[in-house]
């Protein structure tokens, strides 16, 4: 079984004093999940809207989170070899 990487907004774990929507991380292996917060600050509203759930990245570009996404692959890759 390959093990997967998701990320994603929680949107029910926004921050009520800054407005912002935090990103998680899920990786499931072997029916063993693992899943926790990515250290930075969070996304806005308008931001959330640009979010593709398919593909699991944002349309367009986002200064500290366009990294994170575009990067993405490479951590499956390096999961698969570790697994």
């Amino acid at each position: 079984m390959k093990p997967t990487l998701t990320i994603y907004p929680n949107v029910a774990k926004k921050d009520a004093k800054r407005g912002l929507i935090p990103i998680y991380v899920r990786v499931i292996h072997k029916r063993i999940k693992a899943e926790g917060k990515i250290p930075i600050n969070g996304i806005t509203e308008q931001e959330y809207l640009k979010w593709d759930p398919r593909t699991l990245r944002f349309i367009g570009k986002f200064g500290q989170t366009d990294h994170l996404f575009s990067v993405q692959t490479d951590h499956q890759k390096l999961l698969l070899k570790l697994m």
